[in-house]
């Protein structure tokens, strides 16, 4: 942005948790860290991000902030990362307008549970010793990933997952790119620009796949910034 007090340009966050800043004092938040450095250049950054939020909520909370409250943005920055999908699955549009959070994800059904973990979720239920033992090597096995499949559906690796879950998967990663597609066309409309940033997880970066996934799935939007 350029540096001209006489011009007043605004920045738009959205995303979830770790976008809205759960736990941390405004000036540590992405938005509180960029206000700080484009106050001066006469740049006005505002969070929008909420908790569990994912691009169908964020693609609704855009249309209400341009229509009613008549908010010009110069740069939307949406934040993404790999429990949008879970939570694109967690939650149902309303005839009459708005989401509702269903009793819970489609994902948390326990015939997507691999064995290891039927056998080990047994074990801790009902012997202390051997469900700590059996909790620590679940945890060796997701590490280095179990044949066949990833136990307890681990997000980091869900492109890789071979199993009753995938076509859900695949809608909720199909739901995300749609709205997403409606976030750009509504930025265009508004003249704005959209910036996608997409935020690693630690199973991502553990993994040591270069590209991710995710990377490689929100390619096809490299020309947005």
């Amino acid at each position: 942005f350029p540096s001209h007090d006489s011009i007043r340009r605004k920045i738009l966050i959205l995303g979830d948790s770790y976008a809205e800043g759960i736990g941390v004092s405004w000036d540590k938040t992405f938005a509180g860290i960029l206000q700080r450095e484009f106050a001066p250049r006469g740049v006005e950054v505002l969070n929008a991000a909420v908790v569990s939020y994912c691009p169908s909520l964020m693609l609704a909370k855009l249309r209400t902030l341009y229509a009613r409250d008549k908010l010009r943005t110069d740069l939307v920055v949406v934040f993404l990362d790999i429990s949008d999908v879970d939570d694109e699955l967690s939650y149902e549009a309303l005839p009459e307008g708005g989401f509702r959070m269903r009793e819970s994800s489609p994902l948390s059904d326990a015939s997507f549970r691999t064995w290891d973990l039927r056998v080990a979720g047994w074990l801790e239920k009902n012997f202390t010793l051997l469900g700590a033992a059996s909790r620590n090597l679940r945890l060796f096995w997701r590490r280095w990933g179990s044949p066949g499949g990833t136990s307890e559906l681990t997000r980091g690796r869900w492109p890789e997952y071979r199993g009753p879950g995938e076509a859900l998967i695949r809608r909720g990663l199909d739901r995300a790119a749609s709205s997403m597609d409606g976030i750009k066309l509504l930025t265009d409309a508004h003249q704005g620009r959209l910036l996608l940033i997409i935020y690693p997880w630690r199973e991502q970066v553990e993994s040591g796949k270069r590209p991710s996934w995710m990377e490689v799935f929100w390619g096809r939007y490299r020309d947005w910034e």
